[in-house]
């Protein structure tokens, strides 16, 4: 299973590589306000993806055979071109960034779908070449509409890779298969037939990408767009890789609950934090804060705030990835109920620092930091006490 993880990781890692390295050019050529458009963008295509799959596509690795992941994956897609085209006819009303946020939405719901399939197959390492193939296309974009001065380059040139991925991807491994591709009904019936997934796992997720981008809409709303910007730059830093990560480790873990009969809970157990990653993280963490000056002679004395935000966001990020695998859990056994009240726990304690006004960027960051790390202990011993009661109830 590590060996999987490994590839999964491999990608992902030259993937963000190949993005970090943009990084210092992009800063300088982009003002700080783009980068804060991307990443509104970015958060409402995020949010809206979840309703488009209604996190349907984490049922494909979970299948038992080839035929039946397939039947599903086109399910899937049925369900996501639907929910698009209606979707956009509200969008139409909206304003640009909306729609812009509509069409990436459909791209990233289904390349979630298709790489779920792949995950199904156990094309690691198809995925792992992917993702830098993807990444590199993006990238080589963004600098193109920035020497091209297209408006909202980075938004664009992230609207078209995305689109082009998909369809790649659509044509290697979907276009050949047998069955209907367009069967919109059948994916309403998949919908109504896995509600821990369609209602509550569509849910859980919602309010998820709310508590993830909840500090962002905190800072713009405290703060304005500028500051806005220097935390939407310092979590492009950071996040990036740990979430790339984290969903690696997350596919691995349904493909192998897929292939088994039964979940084993010694195999999630397995991947439960171990307290050699405790000491890992405290390492990480010194890193990141004395790396604070190495952040902003790359990125520029526009960004210093982003330098001074990006060890905090790390504290944050890493104790988040320790909790990728209880997260995991609690999906896989069908908890995602419980994971949606901790989830809007979250949410409602990053709003209320909203009256909290008075306070430094700063000072607001590890506030949230404070917060973020409450939150990730809670997730972390509901995901062992969840296998503990598994195991019980096996015996």
């Amino acid at each position: 299973m590590f060996a999987q993880i490994r590839k999964l990781v491999s990608g992902r890692a030259g993937a963000q590589l190949l993005q970090l390295l943009s990084l210092p050019f992009l800063a300088r050529v982009y003002e700080p306000v783009e980068f804060g458009i991307q990443y509104e963008v970015q958060a409402v295509a995020t949010t809206i993806a979840v309703v488009y799959t209604l996190q349907l596509h984490l049922i494909i690795p979970l299948e038992k055979s080839s035929g039946s992941a397939i039947e599903a994956t086109q399910k899937v897609q049925s369900l996501c071109f639907t929910s698009f085209l209606v979707f956009c006819t509200a969008a139409v009303f909206a304003p640009d960034n909306m729609v812009w946020a509509a069409v990436l939405a459909l791209f990233v719901s289904l390349n979630n779908t298709y790489t779920s399939y792949l995950v199904q197959q156990g094309k690691f390492s198809v995925l792992s070449l992917f993702f830098i193939v993807r990444a590199a296309l993006i990238v080589a974009l963004q600098v193109a509409f920035a020497y091209l001065d297209v408006p909202q380059g980075l938004v664009l040139a992230m609207v078209i890779g995305e689109g082009i991925a998909s369809v790649y991807l659509w044509a290697t491994n979907i276009a050949g298969a047998p069955g209907k591709h367009f069967v919109p009904r059948a994916g309403l019936r998949l919908a109504r037939s896995t509600p821990s997934f369609s209602i509550y796992g569509t849910s859980q997720e919602l309010v998820s990408v709310a508590a993830f981008f909840a500090p962002f809409l905190l800072f713009r709303h405290v703060y304005g767009e500028e500051i806005a910007a220097q935390y939407a730059m310092s979590g492009r830093l950071i996040w990036a890789p740990v979430i790339l990560i984290g969903t690696s480790i997350s596919q691995v873990i349904y493909h192998e609950i897929g292939k088994a009969k039964e979940i084993d809970t010694s195999l999630l157990r397995s991947v439960l934090p171990h307290p050699v990653h405790f000491v890992a993280l405290a390492v990480i963490c010194f890193i990141a804060f004395i790396g604070r000056d190495v952040i902003l002679i790359t990125l520029g004395p526009a960004w210093e705030l982003s330098s001074k935000l990006a060890p905090l966001q790390a504290i944050w990020a890493v104790t988040f990835l320790l909790t990728i695998p209880s997260r995991t859990i609690l999906r896989a056994l069908h908890l995602q109920n419980i994971h949606l009240v901790l989830e809007l726990v979250f949410v409602l304690a990053i709003a209320s620092l909203s009256l909290s006004s008075n306070l430094a960027p700063v000072q607001m960051m590890i506030a949230v930091l404070g917060i973020a790390i409450m939150h990730s202990f809670v997730i972390y011993i509901f995901g062992r006490h969840a296998l503990f009661i598994k195991s019980k109830l096996k015996t």
